[in-house]
């Protein structure tokens, strides 16, 4: 093992550490300085390879809410789930938003699932992935069945499935006149979001 010490103001801090086999720690936690992180740099790498730094990981909760990309209608919600996981510069979304009331009088536009914990990437070839993992009590047989994370947003473009138009099968969006209003407005929606940050 190779140990240099630096002495200042009576503080003994390690510069260069090598540890030929491994590093276990009883307890506490390693914390590595903003713009740092672990590197993989030793192992082999494919064509395309841009990083092997492992700079960031970050966990919690946020708050999922529907808007639309005109006048939103008036929403009361029921649920409001939301947890994350973000690696490196990957976001793991995972959420419920059920409401419990729409009024949908005056609004306008396409449904949005907004208020995402991250700005998605700006690159206009970045790609992300959304899993309708349940939904529940919408209009004219028309209900969330995917989306998409739009480029530089906060918000999923949802897009509907019209069971009663089998050819057309997939519709661009889910409007706002696609709230049940009928039901009360309990829509539900489970769902699981992965997308990439700049």
């Amino acid at each position: 093992m190779a140990l240099t010490k630096v002495r200042g103001a009576g503080v003994e801090s390690i510069q260069t550490l090598t540890i030929a086999d491994g590093l276990t720690l009883s307890d506490g936690d390693v914390t590595l300085a903003s713009g740092h992180g672990i590197s993989f740099g030793a192992t082999s790498d494919v064509s395309g390879m841009a990083s092997e730094l492992l700079d960031d990981y970050e966990e919690g909760t946020w708050t999922p809410q529907y808007g639309t990309t005109g006048t939103s209608p008036t929403i009361t919600h029921h649920t409001q789930v939301g947890r994350y996981i973000k690696i490196g510069r990957l976001v793991h979304c995972q959420g419920r938003i059920r409401t419990d009331g729409v009024n949908a009088s005056g609004a306008s536009g396409s449904v949005r699932l907004k208020n995402l914990p991250f700005t998605s990437n700006s690159d206009s070839n970045s790609f992300s992935a959304v899993n309708i993992a349940y939904s529940n009590n919408w209009a004219n047989d028309r209900h969330p069945h995917s989306g998409y994370v739009e480029v530089n947003q906060t918000a999923v473009r949802l897009i509907c499935f019209d069971s009663s138009d089998p050819r057309d099968g997939f519709i661009t969006n889910l409007d706002q006149g696609d709230f049940d209003t009928s039901s009360g407005g309990n829509n539900d929606l489970l769902f699981s979001i992965q997308y990439r940050i700049d």
